[in-house]
């Protein structure tokens, strides 16, 4: 069974620029462990500091081993470590696809 990830990122104004440059980083990194980027979109109307993204993984260990991959890989947890100066709130959800959905 595939399970997505589903996250919503609210940013201090004028930080998807500097979300962008750490997600450069960041969904290679992911992606090498489990985690397929499905789809990342941020608001053109409405609020314009919200980013969503859609991660895809098989196996729900991906997430506790993405954790701990993170703090011991060089470069990353100084990324993640950055968040704080501009992720104001992040909310993250283990969702599944509906039957009806495509």
């Amino acid at each position: 069974m595939k399970y997505l990830i589903h996250t919503d990122l609210k940013l201090k104004y004028g930080s998807i620029p500097r979300l962008t440059d750490a997600m450069e980083t960041m969904v290679p990194f992911l992606g090498a462990q489990g985690w397929t980027l499905i789809g990342a979109y941020h608001a053109i109307v409405g609020s314009f500091n919200q980013v969503t993204h859609f991660w895809e993984v098989e196996d729900l260990n991906c997430i506790p081993a993405a954790l701990a991959a993170a703090q011991s890989t060089p470069g990353v947890m100084e990324i993640v470590e950055r968040f704080a100066d501009y992720v104001v709130e992040e909310n993250l959800q283990l969702v599944t696809r509906m039957p009806y959905s495509p």
